[in-house]
């Protein structure tokens, strides 16, 4: 659901915020990358959490936050490609 709300918030970017920050106290992720992909047909892989991370806990939510300033800058960058 917080997917949802920051979507009608906020666009794509506030659904993929939304999703990583609506979780409840008990849920982990393991994981969190972004993956772009170029012209080329290539990609790079920029990890952003990398070890079990409670959901709740300020470390995620700093990375979550992090997730969004990337994604706001490369929407930047493709709308000047």
């Amino acid at each position: 659901t917080g997917a949802v709300v920051g979507n009608m918030m906020y666009g794509t970017n506030g659904m993929i915020l939304g999703a990583l920050l609506g979780a409840t106290h008990d849920e982990y992720i393991n994981s969190l990358s972004v993956k772009l992909y170029l012209t080329n047909n290539t990609y790079y892989i920029i990890p952003i959490i990398t070890k079990k991370t409670l959901k709740s806990s300020k470390e995620y939510k700093e990375k979550a936050n992090t997730l969004d300033w990337l994604v706001n800058k490369l929407d930047g960058i493709k709308e000047h490609c």
